[in-house]
């Protein structure tokens, strides 16, 4: 009966060293969701060609322990048409097998009706050829993350192609025209992309525009909604895109930008901390802006500047209905009473998945943070135990700044339960302007603030 069984999930256990042996005997299983590689029999992976029917999502971890190419040949991803969702991740960044890696990749060619595919780990200095074939007419979500990689593939032409992160990338330099493709007036490159993030790219110093020619720089990104930018330290210049569709841009993090922003005649959420010496004139007179927030530091090279504009613009941005500005000074007093600190602004529409992860990454050090976009980042209990696990015996402060909606019960519970292991004497405060919200909370304690007249509140600036 054995090889009737249709469904394993043995996700978030990343604990388990392999998978049971003759696995590929379950011909029937269809949802797989996760296959561990073992450690002494890299061979396991050949039983992947035996299951024929797998379909949705498909994990693929401890790649490094695939020592022959040959045996991820035999897995034989070609062939499963079905599978909608692959992730590809090494357990660690072992660069003593950077040629092998690539060959294991090369070997793993999925079926080009593939529509996401998550690339973790990848150690060799390029990516296998068949990322950037235009023949994966389907794919529509990229991630690649923590790569050794020294250029980016050629995506511009991958014709389906909405989401795209690029994350953690140590050893790249610059964006090149590489990454657009091929260079010809009748290949513009990302066609359909909606959101396009760049994250962690720390030693990234340029980004260059795509050009035609030599008529200069071409626009592009004609469907772009979305544009993430953060924790790109080094990332000098300016923004080099023209967005005539962009409705959100966030720009965490990146101290070395400058110049103006592009137009933005339907930007609606604009999310900045610490950007640099962006030039923030341009938003003088925007009334399609519904959500706006700064982060900043009194020394700052761009604080003053900004104060200034800000007190032109924000009266004449008639549509905004949600304003946070933050002001860090670093207070010593909240360091020694707390181990762990958090933040977080709250957007309108979120859930207990989003907030538990923001809060993982703002506790783990990480200084900014982005929904993610794939099942893969955003599986509820993994992220719950990965937050148990970080604040255990910890004295913690989270802050949840503006909540506008109601918390429902279930999603409060989630929280409660990954934060359960806390020191005693950790604090949660919550901020809000609808007092049924603080009620429904069950707080502490509740205080109100009257709202600050006019001339009070601009001397916050």
């Amino acid at each position: 009966m054995r090889n009737l069984l249709r469904h394993l999930d043995i996700r978030g256990n990343n604990r388990m060293r392999g998978m049971p042996d003759d696995i590929g005997n379950l011909s029937y299983l269809q949802p797989l969701i996760d296959f561990v590689v073992s450690k002494n029999n890299g061979n396991s992976i050949r039983e992947l060609g035996k299951i024929s029917q797998l379909r949705g999502r498909l994990r693929i971890y401890r790649l490094k322990n695939v020592v022959d190419e040959a045996d991820a040949y035999q897995a034989n991803l070609s062939s499963k048409a079905h599978l909608d969702e692959l992730v590809l991740e090494r357990e660690n960044s072992d660069t003593i097998f950077q040629s092998q890696s690539k060959k294991v990749l090369d070997a793993l060619t999925p079926h080009t009706k593939l529509g996401r595919l998550t690339i973790c780990k990848n150690i060799g200095k390029e990516f296998p050829n068949w990322v950037r074939d235009k023949a994966f007419c389907n794919l529509k979500s990229l991630h690649m993350k923590r790569c050794l990689c020294v250029k980016l593939p050629s995506l511009g032409q991958l014709p389906s192609l909405k989401h795209l992160i690029i994350e953690d990338f140590k050893n790249l330099d610059i964006v090149g025209e590489e990454f657009y493709g091929q260079n010809n007036e009748s290949s513009l490159p990302f066609k359909l992309l909606l959101t396009l993030e760049f994250k962690g790219l720390r030693w990234c110093r340029k980004w260059y525009p795509y050009s035609y020619g030599h008529g200069g720089e071409v626009e592009t990104f004609h469907c772009l909604e979305k544009l993430s930018v953060w924790d790109c330290e080094s990332l000098e210049g300016y923004i080099p895109l023209r967005l005539p569709s962009l409705v959100a841009l966030d720009v965490h993090n990146c101290y070395e930008l400058k110049g103006s922003l592009p137009e933005l005649l339907n930007l609606c959420i604009l999310n900045l901390r610490r950007f640099g010496n962006l030039d923030l004139t341009g938003l003088v007179g925007t009334n399609t802006l519904t959500e706006l927030s700064w982060c900043g530091t009194p020394w700052e090279s761009n604080y003053n500047k900004w104060t200034t504009n800000a007190k032109e613009a924000l009266p004449l941005m008639t549509s905004l209905e949600k304003l946070s500005i933050e002001v860090h000074n670093t207070s010593k007093q909240a360091s020694r009473i707390f181990d762990l600190k958090a933040w977080i602004y709250v957007p309108k529409e979120f859930d207990a998945t989003q907030i538990i992860s923001k809060i993982l990454y703002l506790l783990s050090g990480i200084t900014s943070y982005q929904p993610p976009l794939f099942s893969i980042q955003n599986d509820l209990q993994v992220h719950q135990e990965k937050l148990r696990e970080k604040v255990a015996g910890k004295r913690i402060m989270i802050i949840l700044d503006d909540i506008w909606d109601d918390i429902l019960d279930v999603t409060r519970q989630k929280l409660l339960i990954s934060l359960k292991l806390a020191a005693p004497g950790s604090t949660i405060i919550v901020t809000t302007r609808n007092e049924n919200i603080a009620r429904n909370l069950h707080l502490i304690l509740t205080l109100q603030l009257h709202q600050l007249p006019n001339d009070d509140a601009w001397t916050l600036f």
